[in-house]
């Protein structure tokens, strides 16, 4: 008499299950409603066995559907949007996936800001967007683990490109 062993392995992601759309997983993540078409510009995960990594979504979408959001409670705990250049300590880590977005933030004499890729230095310095985060991991208690680990949504209404960001370290 042969035995059979059948072993599963489940892993599961961040990003979306295969039966939910990119629209649904945003909704999900963030709370908003997506009820504009979107037009996906770009979509990257990477994530390591130890549960390390980055996922992202970037899409442009209509500038009703944009003001729609911004006119209304940011997700997570912040009470209004935040407005201008992402704050060093969230933008440093995340990439929205592109390549080579590598930044730094440098401090000169009193003067702080981002260095390193270009694009990523244009998307997190533009003073028209808007976002949200939420720090998912060591809250001001630690500062040396501060967003750690996070999520970001970046909202642009001049290019009416949304940005979504989440991070694991």
């Amino acid at each position: 008499m042969k035995l059979i062993l059948v072993v599963s392995i489940s892993i599961t992601l961040v990003s979306c299950n295969i039966s939910e759309s990119r629209e649904e997983y945003f909704t999900r993540l963030t709370g908003l409603e997506i009820i504009e078409s979107i037009d996906l510009t770009s979509e990257s995960e990477d994530y390591l066995f130890n549960g390390d990594g980055h996922t992202s979504l970037i899409f442009q979408t209509s500038e009703k559907q944009i003001k729609r959001w911004i006119s209304n409670t940011p997700p997570w705990s912040l009470s209004e949007w935040k407005r201008g250049i992402v704050d060093f300590e969230i933008g440093l880590h995340t990439n929205f996936g592109i390549p080579q977005s590598d930044i730094s933030i440098t401090t000169i004499n009193d003067s702080t800001f981002y260095s390193g890729s270009e694009k990523m230095i244009s998307i997190l310095t533009d003073r028209d967007n808007y976002y949200s985060y939420d720090e998912r991991c060591c809250s001001e208690s630690n500062n040396d683990l501060r967003f750690h680990n996070g999520t970001l949504l970046l909202i642009n209404p001049n290019s009416k490109t949304v940005y979504l960001s989440i991070w694991d370290n």
